[in-house]
């Protein structure tokens, strides 16, 4: 058996699918974007290539014959089959994911309430949060960003300023002993809890005027 070599007459072949969904060549011109002309020279020209006769008009109507009725509906199923695959292609390609790092707290409290309007400006991201109180190393972890308190110190990282902050101990007036705080030094008395690393007490205690950096290092065991 010879196998036809002539190349598919794909424009052709949309052009009946649509006929043939349609039934009327003014509205499948509007479908494509051409002129009716357009439509009733590549339903001939496909009636050329394939030797029989596909449509019959009946005024400003289209009716298939038994030929165009065998055909119309295997091109329809095709044409979905190429529309999905190219949909399904083009989703992939327009998707992408973006991994955030970020503290617990200032997810919740901060970045919860705006991802409602993060979603509606930007559709198509996917969007990964990596909940740490750790400092991130982009070199060895697969994160694109991070939120969070910084100096802007390092040489490797693109710093953006999201919001200022200020760093400030607290403690509950009802822990015992608070009455007797009126100074820094009077922290030193108490145990000191810190989230971002032993530095923030020593640079804190220093700005403020209180023990030098050698006795809030020593209070750490440095």
């Amino acid at each position: 058996m010879k196998t036809d070599k002539r190349p598919l007459p794909l424009t052709a072949l949309r052009a009946f699918e649509a006929v043939s969904r349609h039934a009327h060549i003014k509205e499948t011109a509007n479908e494509l974007n051409v002129t009716p002309s357009a439509i009733s020279h590549l339903i001939k020209r496909l009636e050329d290539d394939l030797g029989v006769k596909l449509v019959q008009k009946t005024g400003r109507n289209i009716k298939l014959t038994d030929k165009g009725n065998k055909l119309a509906p295997v091109l329809q199923e095709a044409f979905q089959t190429l529309a999905k695959a190219v949909n399904k292609t083009r989703d992939k390609a327009n998707n992408y994911t973006l991994t955030i790092s970020l503290r617990p707290y200032f997810s919740a409290k901060w970045l919860a309430p705006r991802l409602n309007h993060f979603w509606s400006e930007n559709p198509n991201v996917q969007l990964h949060l990596h909940h740490s109180n750790e400092t991130i190393d982009f070199n060895t972890q697969s994160v694109d960003l991070a939120i969070e308190w910084s100096k802007g110190d390092r040489i490797d990282v693109n710093y953006h300023k999201l919001i200022p902050g200020v760093l400030v101990p607290i403690f509950s007036p009802n822990m015992p002993g608070a009455e007797k705080i009126h100074q820094p030094n009077d922290l030193l008395s108490h145990t000191l809890l810190m989230e971002v690393g032993i530095d923030s007490w020593s640079e804190w205690f220093r700005a403020v005027g209180g023990k030098s950096e050698t006795s809030t290092n020593s209070l750490f065991g440095r």
